[in-house]
């Protein structure tokens, strides 16, 4: 049986799929009959050959052709078997008795479990004499306290929890137990317990671990750290769940970073799923969650905008999107950008705020999972609370092993949106002040290119108020008509009789004068979404003054391109490959792409070249037939 046949029969007849060993997915693959198991079946990515569970009949197995000692699983009651050698039908039948073992939790006694060829069967049978004198008794040895804990595994547990429980059972054994042992032996094993140990093996990791509870610590096997942890998990040899999380991140942040990276990954997330199980408060939960809680914070802003400042909500946008990095009115008005964008946003969350965020950020969903996944756990109980709120957008719901997470998830392409949000508005700023080289259209919906435009305005007029504001004299009105009936008094007293005719005459005139300005004065019309401002009005100058004036560029300034540069957007605009090249003449795809960047935007007036999604460099649609009349430009020079 080949490989291909054998995943398809298993997928046909159990529905099961193989998936990548977390503990190593770069060699072995694992069946299970729900993620909260343990494998029943561990097949090897790089020979034909699986180990497969078969409690009872391992021994019997292994002495067959074609099967052996296990090799990927070093743990009793598991058969080796190659497959590209043993016949098909043996095959699917030990695969059927290790699946039903799994499924029920009890041994299955099999019907015709394999073939034996004949030369395992005696055929003949001739008597024997029966030794009349018995052997002496032996005394029974007396066993060691940590021979004793190996001796006390329980087989009859369900398979589904026995390693789990025989683990939590025998680490209650051995929470207090020191030791001084020499010399240390080592201990690599694919999910670690006192099972698998030796009691050499044994004696070394209580060493270790007397020592580490000391303050002593020195790095060893691997499989010793996790076993530790395990420990510390199941509240073995802790007053309490308090007292085992500080425990845990004092290993995470002391210790971890001695052995492999994913040591600490696993950690951060085990140590919040022992927030949840156990219910520990406020502050390991502000802990364990530190980094989602600050994700969280930034979709609440988008939320609320009205509980921030304006640097706050435009920092949240900033992260998400690359296009305010070469931005003109961004970088060189910050501040005012930042008032800008606020009225726009809110223009935005006041027309379509479900439908805006859906489609420029993301949405709250539920996502699944199990508590302590591919951790050595055992349940006593169920989770202390049934519902965890975290914050005011995440929070847990469990349902016995496993978890719902109701979350904020990012939307698809969510950085090409905002890039395409963030250009419109840079170019209806630009239409709207009369500033800067003019930018081309991109796509984006018509009510978002609506609420721009409104927020626009919104923003004219608030600073034109603000400007009338502070125009307006400083003047203290008390006793204000006293003072000018003192005055007139003293100015009539003072004035000729020639004198007060002329400027009665000149009141006159001034009079009529305003009054036919005030029927010349025209109010200017509101643009619509995507045209320029053809009335340039006052209100329009005190906002451009606080925004971008830059001197409109010249199209046909001749770029200066390296021979690198051009081949790079030669190979961008072509679909070529790049990086063999990059990597030849040690230069960084990033670092070039911002060069370009700066280089191209005094003709196009614009960033012209994005990443998308995967990281990978693309010119702009819009932008393509101004790069490509660029390097013509060069060639023909």
């Amino acid at each position: 049986m080949d490989r291909k046949k054998l995943k398809q029969y298993i997928f046909q007849k159990y529905g099961l799929e193989f998936q990548l060993s977390p503990q190593d997915p770069g060699n072995l693959e694992e069946l299970r009959i729900s993620p909260s198991q343990r494998p029943f079946v561990v097949l090897a990515q790089t020979s034909d050959c699986l180990d497969l569970k078969a409690p009872s009949f391992a021994s019997v197995l292994q002495e067959v052709d074609h099967f052996g000692t296990p090799m990927l699983v070093n743990q009793p009651g598991w058969v080796e078997v190659h497959f590209d050698q043993a016949s098909d039908r043996d095959v699917e039948n030990v695969i059927d008795y290790a699946f039903q073992t799994a499924m029920s939790g009890k041994e299955v006694v099999p019907q015709q479990l394999i073939r034996l060829p004949r030369q395992h069967i005696q055929t003949q049978y001739q008597a024997q004499t029966i030794p009349l004198k018995s052997r002496p008794r032996l005394k029974p040895k007396k066993l060691s306290p940590l021979e004793k804990v190996l001796r006390s595994y329980d087989y009859t547990v369900s398979p589904a929890v026995e390693t789990a429980y025989n683990f939590c059972r025998q680490g209650q054994m051995l929470a207090d137990f020191q030791d001084d042992y020499q010399p240390i032996v080592e201990f690599q094993r694919y999910y670690p317990d006192y099972h698998s140990m030796n009691l050499a093996q044994l004696h070394t990791y209580l060493t270790w671990r007397t020592r580490l509870r000391a303050g002593d610590f020195s790095v060893n096997s691997t499989s010793y750290a996790y076993v530790y942890i395990y420990e510390l998990l199941n509240n073995i040899g802790v007053d309490d769940a308090a007292a085992g999380y500080r425990l845990l991140k004092y290993f995470k942040d002391r210790y971890a970073p001695s052995y492999h990276k994913k040591m600490a990954a696993y950690l951060s997330k085990w140590m919040q799923d022992y927030v949840l199980y156990y219910g520990l408060g406020r502050e390991q939960a502000n802990d364990a969650f530190a980094e989602k809680l600050a994700v969280d914070r930034q979709y609440h802003i988008i939320c609320h905008p009205d509980e921030y400042s304006d640097d706050d909500l435009l920092a949240v946008f900033e992260h998400f999107s690359t296009y305010l990095k070469r931005c003109r009115l961004y970088q060189n008005a910050k501040e005012e950008f930042a008032k800008l964008f606020r009225y726009i946003w809110q223009r935005v969350l006041q027309e379509q705020p479900h439908q805006a965020i859906a489609q420029l950020i993301g949405q709250q969903t539920m996502t699944t999972g199990y508590l302590f996944a591919n951790a050595v756990f055992y349940f006593k109980q169920a989770p202390k609370m049934q519902t965890y709120v975290i914050d005011s957008e995440r929070k847990y719901q469990f349902k016995g092993h496993q978890y719902y997470c109701t979350s904020w998830q990012p939307c698809r392409q969510r950085s090409v949106k905002l890039n395409a949000f963030f250009h419109e508005i840079d170019r209806l700023g630009r239409q709207a002040f009369g500033l800067g080289h003019p930018l081309k259209a991109r796509s984006l919906d018509h009510a978002l290119l609506q609420a721009i435009q409104d927020g626009i305005h919104d923003y004219q007029r608030a600073k034109q108020r603000q400007a009338q504001k502070e125009a307006e004299p400083d003047i203290n009105l008390t006793d204000l008509d006293k003072i000018r009936a003192d005055a007139s008094v003293t100015r009539e007293s003072l004035l000729t009789d020639e004198e007060k005719n002329e400027e009665h005459e000149e009141n006159v005139s001034s009079a009529e004068k305003k009054q036919d300005q005030q029927a010349s004065a025209i109010v200017p019309a509101k643009n619509e979404p995507g045209q320029p401002n053809d009335q340039h009005t006052a209100e329009d100058d005190d906002a451009a003054s606080l925004l971008l004036n830059p001197a409109p560029a010249d199209d046909d300034a001749d770029i200066d391109l390296t021979a690198d540069e051009q081949f790079l957007l030669q190979a961008l605009l072509t679909g070529q490959p790049y990086q063999d090249h990059l990597k030849k003449h040690h230069l960084m795809l990033s670092i070039m792409v911002d060069q370009l960047n700066d280089k191209l935007f005094d003709a196009i007036g614009d960033t012209a070249i994005e990443f998308d999604d995967n990281n990978r460099p693309q010119i702009i649609e819009d932008y393509r037939p101004d790069v490509q009349a660029i390097i013509n430009h060069k060639e023909e020079s």
